[in-house]
């Protein structure tokens, strides 16, 4: 199978999350060469599943802040 440019993989994999299908592995290639398994949950998390650093990093953060990541947002969904 081969990947047109306009495919967006990683994005259909989290919309199938999203919608149940968990048949699906994500696989990141890293920058150092190897292959790891990203578990799709990591990116519908709430608060309480984050790590202490991010909740460091998100304690940082005034005003109007632009998540630049790439997933679901995880990290600007509205926290009590």
């Amino acid at each position: 199978m081969s990947q047109k440019e306009d495919e967006d993989i990683f994005g259909k994999a989290l919309l199938d999350y999203y919608h149940g299908n968990y048949t699906e592995k994500l696989w990141l290639n890293t920058s150092y060469g190897t292959r790891e398994e990203v578990p799709q949950e990591i990116f519908f998390r709430t608060q309480t599943d984050l790590q202490p650093m991010e909740e460091i990093a998100l304690s940082l953060c005034e005003g109007k802040t632009l998540d630049i990541g790439a997933g679901t947002g995880v990290h600007t969904m509205p926290f009590p």
